[in-house]
């Protein structure tokens, strides 16, 4: 009777911890935290400790033989040693603030008044007045 209920309690253990977690997968690279899409596309969500204290992070065009396709948002904000970031044409949807507050960004708005990656515009610096969106932007 004892082992029955051992048991029974196991099994009740084991099926909280599975609603707690949930069905959505999460994964860890060396850089990057990323999930992957309905479309069977890696979205990549986050930084692991290691990306957050890199100065250059590249984003892959392929994570697990599946196609980068979004970096979600808030990715990369607030990393201030971010200096390079390399984002492959596989990745074609760009979550807002992405960028914010990285040298990366800092240092592209410092050349012009917008950041476009792969035909997303992902900021513009002009504060008021008129802005004329540049031709080969697909998404904002």
């Amino acid at each position: 009777m004892f082992r029955g209920k051992r048991i029974i309690s196991g099994i009740m253990l084991v099926l909280m911890l599975v609603s707690f977690i949930g069905c959505k997968k999460t994964f860890k690279a060396a850089t990057f935290t990323y999930e992957e899409n309905a479309a069977g596309n890696i979205v990549i969500t986050g930084l692991t400790d290691k990306g957050r204290a890199d100065a250059k992070v590249i984003v892959p065009a392929k994570i697990d033989g599946k196609k980068v396709s979004y970096i979600a948002e808030n990715v990369f904000l607030s990393c201030y040693n971010l200096k390079t970031i390399e984002i492959p044409e596989s990745v074609n949807s760009i979550g807002t603030n992405a960028f914010t507050d990285t040298q990366w960004e800092y240092d592209q708005l410092a050349d012009k008044d917008e950041i476009i990656v792969n035909g997303v515009l992902c900021k513009v610096s002009i504060d008021s007045g008129t802005y004329n969106i540049p031709d080969g932007v697909r998404t904002i």
